[in-house]
């Protein structure tokens, strides 16, 4: 599941945001299969970054949403989530 959630980066990188969410979602699954719950959570923070990439903004603000309230040690997310509201002109929530 490793090698996806770096396929992946590669394909964020790329611009290609939707051949990343697939290799997000794989890595994730076999994470969750594995009891890897930490690794399934990054796997997660991925996905929620990617949809952002791609535009899907509220499913991506759900999704980090979801990240935090299930593992709040990815900092990532929190920065992430405080990025989308500052962009939304929400400072006060992005504080």
């Amino acid at each position: 599941p490793l090698v996806l959630n770096f396929r992946g980066n590669a394909l964020s990188q790329l611009g290609l945001y939707n051949e990343a969410l697939s290799d997000y979602q794989e890595a994730t699954d076999i994470f969750l299969a594995d009891g890897e719950f930490r690794q399934a959570s990054l796997s997660k923070a991925n996905e929620a970054l990617a949809m952002y990439g791609d535009k899907r903004l509220e499913e991506a603000e759900t999704a980090m949403k979801a990240v935090i309230r299930k593992d709040p040690g990815v900092t990532d997310m929190h920065v992430a989530l405080a990025a989308v509201y500052w962009n939304r002109g929400d400072v006060g929530r992005a504080e």
